[in-house]
């Protein structure tokens, strides 16, 4: 990546060990990508320090506690100009 240039910094937030290694090895090889954090529930992404500058948040939908839809709606709030893209795998 040329000097200077600015990296999209990303979470991902999932309860699933395995989907979480997944979409951050996809991400991590993407050159524009940075991953700055991995929450394993919603709970723990509304507990981010919001001084960080995010961009992205890769989101599951279900998850025990607080869902993808709860923990979107208080990250988008405190963070405005977050993109909050939300991941479903259901099986029904």
């Amino acid at each position: 990546m040329p000097p200077g240039e600015k990296r999209i910094r990303s979470v991902v937030v999932d309860d699933s060990t395995d989907f979480m290694h997944a979409i951050c090895s996809f991400l991590e090889n993407l050159p524009k990508v940075i991953v700055v954090a991995k929450c394993r529930s919603g709970r723990d992404a509304v507990a981010l320090d919001h001084d960080w500058i995010l961009d992205l948040v890769l989101m599951d939908v279900r998850m025990p506690d607080v869902t993808g839809l709860e923990a979107t709606s208080e990250l988008t709030r405190a963070l405005p100009s977050v993109v909050v893209i939300l991941m479903s795998a259901f099986e029904e």
